[in-house]
């Protein structure tokens, strides 16, 4: 079971992965709202605690490490190649929120930004795991 960025880029690297598709939908928010009580009747309203910055390529390039161990961490080129600690690779694209990542099989899962540093990455299986930027 994948958790996270890097784990996935080297299993589909090295393991070869199962080719799938990203799961369906989800209520999850990609920007950082909360539902908070106003303090009028038990009303809620969604007010961002923080806005997260925009998913775009831009966002995604640099090094991503699924344990806090920038040494053992996956780096995202502009060019569209990632490669890993390991020094296996493959390449990379983005459509909205579904990465794809494709070595030896391909794989695409979805990317749910927290901050500036951290995104979750939904799973084909729909497990969620996080990557934190290097």
């Amino acid at each position: 079971m994948m958790k996270n960025i890097a784990t996935a880029a080297a299993l589909l690297v090295l393991a070869g992965c199962n080719p799938a598709a990203a799961p369906a939908g989800g209520n999850q928010s990609a920007n950082g709202a909360t539902a908070t009580s106003n303090g009028s009747g038990g009303q809620t309203t969604g007010n961002a605690v923080s806005a997260a910055p925009a998913l775009d390529r831009a966002y995604l390039v640099g090094r991503w490490t699924d344990n806090g161990d920038c040494s053992n961490a996956t780096e995202f080129a502009e060019s569209g190649q990632f490669q890993t600690s390991g020094g296996a690779g493959g390449s990379w694209s983005l459509a909205g929120d579904r990465l794809t990542l494709a070595g030896g099989q391909t794989i695409v899962m979805q990317v749910v930004v927290i901050d500036q540093n951290t995104i979750n990455i939904v799973n084909p299986d729909s497990s969620v795991g996080r990557s934190t930027r290097c």
